[in-house]
């Protein structure tokens, strides 16, 4: 039957279950657990998503000084930008990534005059303060509250209606309270048209996940079933000849020993196990079906969900993690754009009003030029992405800012230090030959990579036919 309630009913009557079940998972599943995992690394990476200051003077030439000073100042925050003063900036990211994977979505509360230098700091909040049995129909004027979130006739949220302490928590003796939208980051993919809430990423597998779950329990309780058999002995005579001390009466006696249990029967008695051999031979292969179709809705290669590479080859695998990445950079792009901007706008915001900052302007938004360099993959061969990088520069179509950045470093700063290295290396009277362009210590083997080795204005000896006379002789 179509579904056809509003995004907020149906996800107010099955957000709370939704959410548990996702969280039950997260803990306790293994699968769920590495996806979780897989969202912090690939989104956030090691060291988190990097800025770069990217303000240009009179248009042409960079501001070196300033940006340094914003990205320095921005290095410095970072190291404790929690109210609580737990998390750095990577962390913080980290928590945000996986909350919302499991969660479906988190807030962020910004809050500026806070003790430090910058007089700004962040509150990372669980989803379950935002009251989701709180609405109020619509006023003249169009502003409803939906599911705890305020907003107006077009859906822009207004205030957050959050309890002070976590609705659980009976002994904090919660109270609602009405805060400002724009104090508030609601981070959540849309992926219904005015939803208020989000849901967890694992509710499409979840049928799987708990299927699989089911699967491997009756599995095990069969092979326990199968490894706990008992012996059976039977005798001819009867077992008062076995069991002294047992009852002639009984129809079975059972004998301990340190190995195992026997049960002997009176001559007569038979008894018929079923032959369970599990697991059987088609447990590996239905587990596998089920994860394929789990990692397909997650938008994860198989291999990397369930870390077998048993059946996969360079070309397929390959072919998977092409697709993977994609989905990862569509993400990374969803939470620099949700995340790291506008926590980054507030920031600059408060760090100049502060003085942390010492520039002056009068509009912040004409400094605000952030360039966010998320983490990128490296292949097996990482020489074929160095050899594309260096080809793509010198024929224009990429800088050095890009394929710096995408290998997490910061050009100028590389720039910087080449140049105070090799000025160290005169100072020593050293000369260290890296410019593949300028000689090769190694001579190329094929004949199409003779002509790149050749020096500009030398002409190329083309290559004769195996046997024929050479022309010049």
């Amino acid at each position: 039957m179509q579904n056809l309630e509003a995004a907020h009913k149906e996800r107010q009557r099955d957000l709370i279950r939704l959410r548990a079940h996702a969280r039950d998972l997260a803990k306790n599943n293994a699968y769920m657990r590495r996806y979780v995992g897989m969202v912090s690394t690939h989104i956030v990476g090691a060291e988190g998503i990097k800025l770069e200051s990217a303000v240009l003077g009179n248009l042409k030439k960079p501001k070196e000084a300033l940006n340094d000073q914003i990205e320095d100042a921005w290095e410095a925050w970072g190291k404790s930008v929690t109210v609580d003063g737990r998390l750095s900036w990577c962390e913080f990211q980290h928590l945000v990534a996986e909350t919302v994977a499991t969660d479906g979505e988190v807030l962020i509360r910004m809050v500026p005059g806070y003790k430090n230098a910058c007089r700004f700091a962040l509150e990372i909040i669980d989803a379950d303060r935002l009251d989701w049995t709180y609405n109020v129909a619509a006023d003249q004027n169009g502003v409803r509250v939906i599911m705890g979130v305020e907003v107006d006739q077009w859906g822009v949220p207004q205030a957050y209606w959050l309890w002070t302490t976590h609705p659980y928590d009976y002994e904090g003796h919660p109270r609602r309270m009405r805060v400002p939208a724009a104090q508030i980051l609601h981070i959540y993919t849309e992926e219904r048209c005015r939803a208020t809430r989000g849901i967890p990423w694992a509710v499409p597998c979840m049928v799987q996940l708990n299927m699989l779950g089911r699967l491997w329990t009756s599995e095990l309780a069969a092979a326990n079933a199968e490894a706990d058999r008992l012996g059976i002995i039977k005798t001819q005579a009867g077992l008062d000849n076995l069991d002294d001390a047992g009852d002639p009466s009984d129809a079975a006696t059972q004998i301990q020993t340190d190995l195992a249990s026997f049960i002997g029967l009176d001559p007569g008695l038979d008894v018929v196990f079923p032959n369970l051999q599990h697991p059987n031979s088609a447990f590996p292969e239905f587990t596998k079906a089920l994860l394929k179709g789990i990692a397909a809705s997650l938008g994860v290669a198989y291999h990397s969900l369930a870390a077998d590479v048993s059946d996969a080859n360079y070309s397929s695998a390959r072919v998977a993690l092409l697709d993977e990445r994609d989905t990862w950079r569509r993400l990374q792009a969803w939470f620099i754009r949700n995340v790291c901007a506008p926590i980054y706008a507030n920031w600059l915001e408060m760090a100049l009003a502060s003085g942390a900052l010492q520039v002056v302007v009068a509009d912040p938004s004409k400094i605000c030029c952030p360039q966010w360099w998320p983490r990128t993959w490296e292949w097996i061969d990482p020489k074929n992405d160095i050899q594309a990088s260096i080809l793509a520069i010198r024929s224009g179509l990429s800088t050095y800012q890009k394929e710096l950045g995408n290998q997490g470093l910061d050009w100028r700063e590389t720039f910087r230090q080449r140049k105070e290295e090799e000025g160290y290396q005169v100072e020593l009277g050293l000369h260290l030959e890296l410019d593949m362009a300028k000689g090769s210590t190694t001579a190329p083997s094929d004949p199409a990579d003779l002509e790149d080795a050749i020096e500009p204005g030398t002409p190329a000896a083309k290559p004769t036919k195996k046997g024929a006379p050479d022309a010049s002789a």
